[in-house]
């Protein structure tokens, strides 16, 4: 009985984990990109992440005037991912509102506390 209990809940979460499959991030390890470049915009975080300690003043003032947010994107979707096992999980865009400091980067799929990389 229970080998016939696991088999049905495996069945269901592969029948919901192929349901999403279009917008599953289930390959890409947490901080690599899953995305290209120039997919994504220049103000995107994640996409000058490297370089960020060699800006200037200014360009760092720019950066921080114009950082890409998905808030701005009313059709942007958060990918999800498998985490933990089974579970499906997905940024939670309520997040940016509440935790005005973090800054969600496309590119690397990942929130990231902006100010750290500005001082």
């Amino acid at each position: 009985m229970r080998d016939l209990l696991e088999s049905q809940n495996d069945f269901r979460f592969e029948k919901m984990a192929n349901a999403v499959n279009k917008n599953l991030r289930n390959d890409t390890p947490r901080g690599q990109p899953i995305c290209r470049k120039d997919v994504c915009s220049p103000f995107d975080i994640g996409v000058v992440f490297n370089e960020l300690s060699s800006f200037s003043d200014p360009k760092k003032q720019e950066f921080i005037e114009n950082v890409w947010s998905p808030t701005g994107d009313p059709q942007f979707e958060f990918p999800k991912s498998l985490e933990s096992g089974r579970r499906l999980r997905k940024f939670n865009p309520s997040w940016l509102q509440q935790f005005p400091w973090l800054v969600y980067s496309k590119y690397l799929d990942g929130v990231l506390f902006a100010l750290c990389f500005f001082c």
